[in-house]
């Protein structure tokens, strides 16, 4: 066994000159024969092309690329993920993590936890994420898409999303909602169009909310209404009848 010293390092088997090379299975685990090609990794030693800056190892009878997939330094520009159609390769986020840019311009984020894409100028406070948003603005005011699902059993208009007031000023809504009755038999179809102002708290529908509709149901149907400082998208179904309802919904703020 080698001694090992104070001050001592670990160099890896290293190729230079050639940013193309690439490192390969010997045809014998016996490196003493004279037979091995300056290519040749032993099993399990890792192997650095110095010229392409990229590290491999060897496992069993196959080299694979050592991923890095972070740094500890401030100034790390780019993280290049080499990913494939085969459904492998992808970057994976712990549950109730998510991967954003560190800077304050430019930022795509993706939150697992919430799910939402969120592109947009400034950093803001997580707690203005709900599900299934894309939002593409700044601060506070922001343009956004979002879904979501409820189910009916019976006539009683329930809410299938609702927003709170976030900023002051005016806004539009457009909603598309789709209901199925649970054996695929009947459908609904409604598109919803309306302008609110938000001044104080206090949120105002500007003239009439348009709506049209499509459905071979009997009493169906969905609506947009104010309750207090909230919007609220509802979905009206029908006497024992079980249906799937799913809205679509795009805010556009003044920017």
């Amino acid at each position: 066994m080698a001694k090992i010293t104070q001050y001592s390092r670990i160099s890896h088997h290293t190729l230079s000159g050639s940013a193309s090379a690439t490192f390969s299975v010997p045809d014998t685990e016996d490196f003493t024969g004279g037979t091995w090609t300056p290519y040749d990794l032993a099993l399990s030693e890792i192997g650095v092309n110095e010229d392409a800056e990229k590290a491999f190892i060897r496992t069993g009878d196959t080299i694979k690329e050592i991923t890095f997939v972070g740094s500890t330094a401030s100034n790390l520009a780019t993280v290049l993920v080499n990913g494939n159609n085969t459904g492998t390769n992808f970057i994976f986020v712990e549950d109730g993590y998510g991967l954003r840019s560190l800077g304050t311009s430019g930022n795509i984020i993706l939150d697992e936890l919430n799910g939402v894409i969120q592109i947009e100028a400034q950093h803001y406070s997580a707690a203005t994420f709900s599900c299934n948003k894309i939002v593409l603005g700044s601060g506070s005011v922001k343009n956004f898409i979002t879904t979501d699902t409820t189910t009916t059993t019976d006539a009683t208009p329930t809410t299938i999303h609702n927003f709170s007031v976030i900023a002051d000023g005016s806004k539009t809504y457009k909603v598309r909602v789709i209901g199925e009755k649970n054996d695929q038999t009947l459908a609904y179809l409604g598109d919803l169009f309306g302008l609110f102002n938000f001044t104080g708290g206090t949120i105002s529908l500007i003239g009439t909310i348009d709506k049209v509709e499509k459905t071979n149901f009997t009493t169906a149907t969905s609506n947009i209404s104010i309750s207090g400082s909230s919007i609220l998208i509802r979905v009206t179904g029908e006497a024992a009848t079980t249906i799937n309802w799913s809205v679509y919904v795009e805010q556009n703020n003044y920017l």
